[in-house]
């Protein structure tokens, strides 16, 4: 099993595509009428390690259980969107219940735009690794599967994007293009909204890498809800806390506090919508 390829070659290399690292801007896509209307909810299938939950049902799993799936990762599934313009990405999350909020944000960012959802990483265009950097089996798994789809993507399928978000994206940073120079946008968690933009660089045929941190501007009308009952919500993100056993502040960024206006907005609408934790 390949964990990484061509990793002694440099990113600047000869032949390659240039190298673009984004400035801070920001852009708050607007929602599908899909989402506004609720009409459909994403699922997520967990690999290996856990079944698939029935419809509705929570996402709070025991600390052992979580431990496993942190490993294993978890694939988010969805209907396709009212109007789709022929992409379709695929979603692999690994890591805790931030992950799988951000997950859900970079999807909701992506179905508004018309893209949608492949269940199977072979039916999609676009494959997207939400990483966790706490576990190193976990983020060998990662540097795993990439290796098979840089792979899959040299054979013949030039129309293949890879993106490797979150918190392995943070830390290793423009480094990653090295170890794997099929990647086509490393993008960290502060990105997750903009994510079909930095697709559009991509198309234009750059290399992205938006690690940098900026100012979080959460559209909440974005994010796809993964069950009918249970539902993330952000009250704070990043932290100003060295602890010596923690890595959050160095892959997500400063403190970023929401506004308690727009996180009360946000739990009524929850609220009235049937969401009861």
């Amino acid at each position: 099993m390949l964990c990484h390829l061509h990793s002694g070659q440099a990113a600047g290399r000869e032949g390659q595509r240039p190298l673009r690292t984004q400035q801070p801007a920001f852009h708050r896509p607007l929602a599908s009428p899909a989402h506004q209307s609720g009409s459909s909810r994403p699922c997520h299938r967990r690999v290996q390690a856990i079944a698939a939950p029935p419809a509705g049902a929570s996402l709070d799993l025991d600390p052992a259980a979580l431990s496993l799936a942190e490993e294993e990762g978890f694939v988010m599934a969805r209907p396709p969107p009212a109007h789709s313009n022929g992409q379709r990405y695929h979603i692999h999350t690994f890591g805790c219940q931030m992950n799988l909020a951000d997950s859900e944000r970079i999807a909701g960012a992506l179905d508004a735009q018309g893209y949608s959802c492949a269940e199977d990483a072979s039916d999609a265009n676009i494959l997207i690794y939400n990483t966790c950097s706490i576990r190193d089996k976990a983020e060998q798994k990662v540097y795993s599967a990439l290796g098979r789809q840089a792979k899959r993507k040299r054979a013949n399928m030039g129309d293949l994007k890879l993106v490797l978000a979150g918190c392995v994206a943070s830390q290793e940073g423009a480094a990653l293009l090295r170890r794997i120079p099929e990647l086509d946008l490393v993008m960290g968690p502060h990105h997750a909204n903009r994510i079909h933009q930095l697709l559009e660089q991509v198309d234009q045929g750059t290399q992205v890498v938006a690690t940098e941190e900026i100012p979080l501007q959460e559209d909440i009308t974005v994010p796809r809800r993964d069950s009918d009952l249970t539902a993330w919500v952000n009250v704070i993100h990043g932290c100003n806390e060295r602890c010596t056993y923690c890595v959050v502040p160095n892959t997500r960024g400063n403190e970023q506090s929401r506004l308690p206006t727009d996180i009360r907005r946000e739990m009524l609408g929850l609220g009235e919508a049937g969401y009861r934790e």
